[in-house]
């Protein structure tokens, strides 16, 4: 080092002082006055310039390190987990539990993934059902069709978009506990103990959940100002179906069958549920654990939540809703309708007639030949009155007609 007159200890501390003293300057966020005048407002700008376009790359490269890291882990833990599973232990709940979800060909390829996530689980659920249209399944992947070995059951039903994973099984199933999951995200092998453990009739669990917010007239505020990661309980809880939610027997007002859903909120089912879980005055609860969600690779890009959060869309339905129903406040504005079995069970039938839902006994000859079929599987069901048979496609034997379902 060259002699300046000084010791070489003393440069050495100026330095390692003053130099990160001069780069924090250049390029903190908001530089002082002197800093933005002549002659270092030119350079202040071309800093700031840089240091934004450079800025705002390392951070989507980061969130998008984030999200891949995540989705890598969370496969080879599901990898391991289903190597090693082992049975569940009962639920305990006597009026059964039902896991229910749903899913289309563009999110096929990693169904298998969140399936096996809801095959592995500490606590077993009596049944997983995985409701597609009879158009559907036969473009599922044999790891899908395989897992029925497994536990899976697949069932067929109209084309009711997102509602194909609550509302066949509130037809199947009207006293049980139902659980409705999505299929594109990896869920931890505690995911349905913790929601059972705080089940109950009337009560409505959920992982993950907003806060329904309102202006100072008492109108409902835009989506995107209420209040996210919610916790506790109470009765403005907004369930969001992707961490899974538990809805317990009676917890929903029967009007949730009527396909009035399909026009007034097509395409954001939570919403169509908050209303009838409120209409029947059931408890909200969020569970203790914080939810971190983990999509699988590829299937967000035609996720509901674009058009629903980023494009406004749950505001355009739940206003539908507040027109229709009422709004959900404390102060009991919202036009409730409590529970009632018999209605419930008039309604089934009526669906039952036009659904198309099938039980598993029925599903089983189409599934022996799966993906062969080629004709279209009609989704009509007879009535009671009726011969009990449906028509069968042409290609199948008369011996694999499937009959009606009267459940």
């Amino acid at each position: 080092m060259l002699d300046f007159g000084m010791s070489n200890e003393i440069v050495l501390i100026v330095a390692s002082i003053s130099i990160p003293c001069a780069i924090f300057v250049l390029f903190r966020r908001s530089p002082a006055s002197w800093f933005r005048g002549a002659p270092f407002g030119a350079l202040a700008r071309f800093i700031a310039t840089i240091r934004h376009g450079i800025g705002w790359r390392l951070d989507a490269y980061a969130r998008y390190a984030s999200l891949h890291l995540k989705g890598y882990m969370a496969k080879q833990s599901i990898s391991l987990r289903w190597l090693f599973r082992r049975k569940g232990r009962p639920s305990g709940l006597q009026e059964g539990l039902i896991i229910s979800l749903t899913s289309y060909p563009p999110r096929f390829a990693s169904l298998a993934l969140t399936l096996r996530c809801l095959l592995s689980q500490t606590v077993s659920a009596d049944r997983t059902i995985l409701w597609v249209t009879a158009e559907d399944y036969r473009l599922l992947p044999a790891s899908v069709i395989d897992l029925r070995d497994e536990g899976l059951e697949i069932r067929f039903c109209k084309n009711i978009r997102s509602y194909k994973k609550i509302i066949p099984a509130l037809l199947a199933f009207p006293d049980s506990y139902i659980v409705t999951a999505d299929d594109d995200v990896y869920y931890s092998s505690r995911w349905l103990e913790e929601l059972v453990e705080l089940a109950g009739k009337g009560t409505i669990v959920c992982h993950r959940a907003h806060s329904v917010k309102f202006d100072e007239g008492g109108q409902i505020e835009p989506y995107d100002k209420w209040g996210y990661e919610a916790a506790g309980k109470g009765s403005l809880l907004f369930p969001t179906g992707v961490g899974g939610v538990l809805y317990g027997p009676g917890s929903l007002s029967p009007d949730v069958l009527d396909e009035a859903f399909m026009q007034l909120c097509p395409q954001a089912d939570d919403v169509w549920l908050f209303w009838m879980g409120r209409r029947a005055g059931s408890d909200y609860v969020k569970t203790r654990k914080r939810w971190s969600e983990v999509p699988w690779s590829g299937t967000q890009g035609s996720a509901l939540h674009l058009t629903n959060v980023a494009g406004k869309g749950n505001d355009e339905q739940i206003k539908s809703m507040v027109n229709r129903y009422g709004l959900p406040s404390r102060s009991g504005e919202l036009k409730r309708r409590p529970f009632n079995a018999d209605e419930m069970i008039a309604r089934i039938q009526r669906m039952l007639d036009t659904q198309g839902i099938l039980t598993a006994d029925e599903c089983r000859s189409i599934w022996a030949d799966g993906p062969t079929i080629t004709a279209p599987i009609p989704l009509a069901v007879s009535s009671p009155a009726t011969t009990g048979m449906v028509e069968a496609p042409a290609d199948v034997t008369a011996d694999a007609a499937i009959p009606a379902a009267h459940s």
